[in-house]
Parts: structure tokens; sequence; C-alpha cells
């Protein structure tokens, strides 16, 4: 087997995330076997394949974690054969190019852990079987809370006096910060509260049961209270119980109140997510509901039930946190004039970012503007092959020492495409876009 030494390239590949559960699972089931020098290797290949260049050099290794070249082979084999790391090599020990490509694998859960024969008999070798019970009891999930217990957790303004505080967002760069949990306290919705109010009001939560969700998705498009959404359903409920569900959408639709004064139509975007006066626009699409935002944003008191509509469906498809369905939103009206487009050109959009999974305004900007920025680049190489400038552009820049800038396969086809139904029509008319760009190019050469 080969070893690492100093001079080798190593490079690392991380392709996953550490829940606290997997590191219970590590330092209680896999530690014991793999010993702390293992330990020791697997964190700092961890630390490594989470940079931005996860690359390093045999050295930094040994330096880091201590050890010399043999005790780092052993410690590389008990987590190749424990199953947390595969090793891939080329070259040998005299050759300067040589190099280790580790790719770090997750641990086990626990009840795939627990359910393995060979794993488990091999750690109850090393930690005896009383410990391996107590160990495994610790995974073993207990009973819900009794029936018989009431919750008298705290509240947060009972606990703490928020009077006179700013809720101003901080300096953080918010958008980039990741969060697991999902919900925030804008968009959380109080199930227990909710059913707690349906009870006073005398409303049996089976005869909304089976539209439970399109409740959810109507209050939190609309913003409502749980107070105002009982009352709508009390509203749309007969004497029977049967639940009009379009007729408490129409209710909600009708009690939805919209911003005027308060919103801060600026449409330019910082490049951080701060306290200026331009991130305002992100927290306000991230706080206000849909239907409010975009009245604000045009300037209108209420929205047709047809737009409504529209809009209540693209949220309702796409699922997306409402800071997100806001920015998109409020991108298209840009790209139109100030104008809502049909629904076709928001899913279009929104499908252009869903692979990236935004989880608010801030973040579902960058990822536009990076688009954007693809787009104008590919744009721009169009209009050089339209004007023949392309191989003076090139020449020039490779005189002055500039890097060409590659594009991807799809751009390199479509370029191709453009330069073969030029030759067919070298006398092709240039729209007057393409000659203000080639005019702009002989200019700067």
């Amino acid at each position: 087997m080969s070893e690492v030494t100093n001079n080798c390239e190593i490079t690392v590949s991380v392709n996953f995330s550490m829940s606290i559960g997997d590191y219970k699972v590590l330092y209680l089931c896999y530690l014991p076997m793999i010993g702390s020098d293992g330990m020791t290797l697997y964190e700092y290949l961890l630390t490594i394949g989470s940079l931005s260049q996860p690359f390093c050099f045999g050295e930094d290794i040994f330096s880091f974690t201590g050890m010399n070249s043999s005790s780092l082979n052993v410690a590389r084999k008990r987590l190749e054969g424990i199953g947390l790391l595969s090793t891939f090599h080329k070259g040998n020990e005299d050759d300067a190019n040589e190099a280790f490509f580790f790719k770090v694998v997750p641990p086990l859960s626990a009840k795939k852990f627990f359910n393995d024969s060979i794993l488990t008999s091999l750690l109850t070798s090393y930690i005896g079987y009383k410990r391996f019970e107590n160990v495994k009891n610790i995974f073993i999930k207990g009973e819900k809370v009794s029936k018989d217990f009431k919750e008298e957790t705290a509240k947060l303004g009972n606990v703490f006096d928020l009077a006179g505080l700013s809720f101003e967002q901080n300096e953080e760069d918010t958008g980039k910060i990741e969060d697991k949990r999902g919900k925030t306290t804008i968009d959380s919705f109080d199930e227990d509260a909710f059913k707690e109010e349906l009870a006073k009001n005398d409303i049996p939560f089976s005869s909304i049961e089976n539209d439970y969700s399109i409740i959810k998705s109507t209050i939190y498009f609309y913003g409502l209270s749980i107070e105002d959404t009982v009352k709508f359903i009390l509203q749309a409920t007969t004497s029977d119980n049967v639940f009009l569900k379009y007729k408490f959408v129409r209710l909600c639709k009708d009690r939805s109140s919209f911003l005027t004064d308060s919103f801060n139509d600026e449409t330019s975007y910082p490049t951080y997510f701060g306290s200026s006066k331009n991130a305002e626009v992100f927290k306000q699409q991230d706080q206000y509901p849909t239907p409010t935002y975009v009245c604000a944003r045009l300037k209108m008191s209420k929205l047709p039930d047809s737009i409504l509509s529209d809009l209540q469906t693209f949220q309702d498809d796409f699922n997306f946190p409402r800071g997100v369905v806001n920015n998109i939103i409020d991108y298209c009206l840009l790209k139109n004039n100030n104008q809502l487009p049909a629904l076709a050109y928001l899913e279009k959009v929104a499908m252009s970012v869903k692979g990236s999974n935004p989880k608010d305004a801030y973040g579902c900007s960058i990822i536009l503007k990076e688009q954007n920025k693809k787009f104008k680049k590919k744009r721009e190489k169009k209009i050089a092959y339209q004007t023949g400038m392309l191989d003076k552009i090139n020449s020039y820049d490779n005189r002055d020492g500039n890097n060409i800038v590659k594009d991807d396969e799809d751009s390199n086809k479509d370029s191709n495409k453009i330069e073969e139904d030029n030759s067919e029509n070298d006398n092709v008319e240039l729209s007057k876009e393409a000659e203000e760009f080639a005019k702009k190019l002989l200019e700067d050469m």
C-alpha cells in the first residue's frame, strides 16, 4: 500500500455535512475502533474538504496531526477498513507528480450501524458487551410525552423585556448562513394554538382536516393571524359543519390590507446584506406576504383576483419561502418595465433558481445576478460573432496578455451555430445594438 509522503499532493472530497447525530455515532460507535489517530485524521480531512480549495501536501497532515508516515498509514487503513474513507493514488514515491485523492465517507446512521452484524460484533470486541448495550440504549428513542402532561414552556415575551428593542437586521451576511431548522419567527405556524382557537369557537378539526393544507397555504400567502383565520373558517362553515374552502379563500382575499407609505421602493441591491438602505428591500421581501409586497411594489391598493390566483398558484407549486417568491417577482417586474408578466414567465425564472435552493430574498438575488452575468457574456460573444470582430478581439486580448475566459460547452455550441449561420450570409444586417457594441470595441482598441 502506498504511503503518504511529505511532498505528495493530496486532494480531499467531502460532499456531505455532519449533523449532531452523525458526530454522536462517530464518537460513541466508531471512535473505539479507529482510535484517537483515526479520529484526528478524519476530522482534519473533514476540515480540508470543506475549504473552497480542498488541497494540501503530506507535510501539512504530518504537521497538524503530529503523526509520522507510519502512524498516519495505520490511521488511514483503519478509516478505510471501517468505511469512513476511500483512497485513490497515482504515481510513485519517486515521481514528482505523486498524488492522493481522499474521498471522505459519512458515518452510518445509528439504525444502520446497529443493524450491521459485523460492525456491532467488532465494536463489542473493543468495548465489551455491557458497555455496548449502554451505547445502544443511548440511541433508542424514548416515549413521547404522555397526554397527562401539559406544556408549560415559557414564551419569549414573558421571559425577556422586548419593549424598546430595535429589531433591525444585524450586519452579518445572513444570506450565507446555513439554516437547518427551516422555520423563522416570521413564517412559523403554531398548530397547537390554531387547534386551540378552533376549539374555542366549537369548530371540530375534522371538518377542515381534508383542506388543512389549503388553509395553511392561504394564511401564509396572505399573512393572516390565527384569530382572523379561525373567524373566516367559522364564516365559511355551514350549519352542518361543511367547510366551504372557496368561500374561505374569498374572505382571506377581501381581508388583506396592503402597505403604502411604509414600503421602501428601492430597486438597486448592495453586494452584501447589511443595514444599508438598499438592504431594507431584502428584509421587506422576506417579511411581507406576497400580495402586500406586490401591491406596494406596483403602487396599487389591491390586486385583481386573477393575479392573486396566479401568484398563489405560483407560491403553492414551488413552495419557496416568501422572500424568494417576492424577489423573483421583483426581478420579473424590473425586466418587464414594471409590468407583472404572465405566470409562465414567473415559472420560467423560478425553474432557473430552483436547483440552487435559495433560502431567502438575498440568496435568490445573488443566484439571479450570477445567471445574468453568464447570459450577458454569451450575448456579448454572440454579438461579436455577428460583427465579425471575434478574431480581432481575441488577438487584441492575446497581445495584452489578458486571459480569455472559456465558455461552457453549451456556449460553444451556440457560438458554432451562429458562426455557421453567418457563413451562409456574409452580408447579414446588424442590429443597432450590435453596431454600437462593435463601435465600442474598436474605440477600446
